[in-house]
């Protein structure tokens, strides 16, 4: 996009000597990485770059499906809250043809807020077991150390 200013007009000197260097100095830090190479007495057609390898392949996966059994084994009652979350929005969604009288609008606000309290439920009763785990229940001798 041209500004007002530059429309129509070259670019200035400055504009064309960033440009014309930019090439140079990606050749000029190659040359550097080479000599440094070179110095430590390393050919540098020798060294292989990470994205050289015709196969890569990360380390672990992460995709949803793994990081959410990652989660379930760190606190196992996160899950538990997500499946009682959808659990009650789903019944909540369909108990609305029989909400009677009652508007819309209040029936999805008290839809959201059971299922929030399941999650929240869940994720606190999570953190309380994981404190019981790591704070109350430790493996070894109990009593002063020797």
């Amino acid at each position: 996009m041209l500004h007002r200013k530059t429309a129509g007009r070259a670019p200035r000197a400055s504009q064309q000597n960033r440009l014309a260097t930019s090439g140079t100095k990606t050749r000029e830090r190659s040359s550097k990485r080479n000599q440094w190479l070179l110095r430590r007495g390393i050919h540098p057609c020798s060294v292989q770059m990470s994205a050289d390898s015709g196969s890569w392949a990360p380390e672990s996966e992460s995709t949803v499906g793994t990081k959410l059994l990652q989660k379930a084994r760190k606190s196992p009652l996160v899950p538990v809250g997500m499946v009682g979350f959808v659990a009650v929005a789903a019944y909540g969604l369909f108990q609305m043809k029989d909400r009677g009288s009652t508007k819309m609008s209040v029936h999805l606000i008290h839809t959201r807020v059971a299922a929030q309290a399941c999650l929240v439920g869940a994720v606190t009763l999570g953190a309380v077991y994981s404190m019981y785990k790591d704070h109350f229940r430790k493996e070894g001798p109990v009593g002063p150390p020797k």
